[in-house]
C-alpha cells in the first residue's frame, strides 16, 4: 500500500511532501491517532455517494480535532479544487467557527462562498390557514436573515461581493444540498461541536 501511495504522488505537480503509514487496530482510532501525532490540519477521506454515511468516516468526523473532507468517488478527472461553496450555520459558535474556516477557504481557493440559514419547518404546531403559515414563514426568515447579518457582520470577509447569505425554510439536510447542487458547490462546510 505505501508503494501505491507513493507511485500516485509521483505524478503530481510542485513539490508535494508526501509520507504513508502503515498499521494495524481499529481504523478510525488509527487515523485519528496518527492525526494527533501529525499535528494534521486536515484529514481528507474518500467516500460512497451512493452509499450511506461510512461508520468510519463518521467516527472520524466526529472524534477529529481538526476539519475532516469527505471526497465522494468521481471520475479520475473530476477532482479540482472547488470554485463554489456552501457553507451552513444555525447560530452556534461551532456553525459560525465552520464560517470563518469558510470564508478563509473561500478566499484561499478564490471561490464563491454562500453562507446558508435554513429555517426549520414547524410541524408540530396547530396548522393555521395557508395564508397564516405564509406570514409566519416569512416573518421567521426575515429574522433569521438579520440574524445572520448581524452574526457575520464583524466578520472580515463579510462584505465580499462573492459571498452570498441565503435564508431558506425546510429541512435543513435537504435544503443544504438543494442548494449546494443547484450553485453547483464542489464543497459543503459544516460545524461540529463537541456534543
Amino acid at each position: 500500500l505505501p508503494d501505491r501511495v507513493m507511485a500516485l504522488s509521483r505524478g503530481l505537480p510542485g513539490r508535494l511532501r508526501v509520507a504513508a503509514a502503515v498499521t494495524t487496530g481499529k481504523v478510525a482510532d488509527e487515523i485519528l491517532r496518527h492525526a494527533r501525532l501529525t499535528s494534521t490540519e486536515m484529514i481528507v477521506m474518500g467516500v460512497d455517494q451512493h452509499a450511506p454515511i461510512n461508520p468510519i468516516f463518521a467516527e472520524v468526523a466526529v472524534g477529529a480535532g481538526c476539519p475532516v473532507l469527505a471526497v465522494p468517488v468521481l471520475g479520475r478527472d473530476r477532482h479540482r479544487a472547488p470554485t463554489r461553496l456552501v457553507c451552513a450555520v444555525e447560530f452556534t459558535s461551532a456553525s459560525l467557527v465552520a464560517a470563518d474556516y469558510g470564508m478563509l477557504l473561500a478566499r484561499r481557493l478564490a471561490a464563491q462562498l454562500a453562507i446558508v440559514h435554513v429555517v426549520p419547518e414547524q410541524w408540530d404546531v396547530e396548522l393555521g390557514s395557508e395564508k397564516d403559515l405564509r406570514d409566519d414563514r416569512e416573518v421567521a426568515e426575515e429574522h433569521a436573515r438579520r440574524y445572520l447579518r448581524l452574526a457575520l457582520r464583524d466578520r472580515e470577509d463579510e462584505r465580499r461581493r462573492d459571498i452570498d447569505q441565503v435564508v431558506v425554510t425546510g429541512c435543513p439536510c435537504v435544503e443544504i444540498v438543494r442548494l449546494a447542487n443547484t450553485t453547483d458547490a464542489g464543497m459543503i462546510i459544516l460545524g461540529r461541536d463537541d456534543r
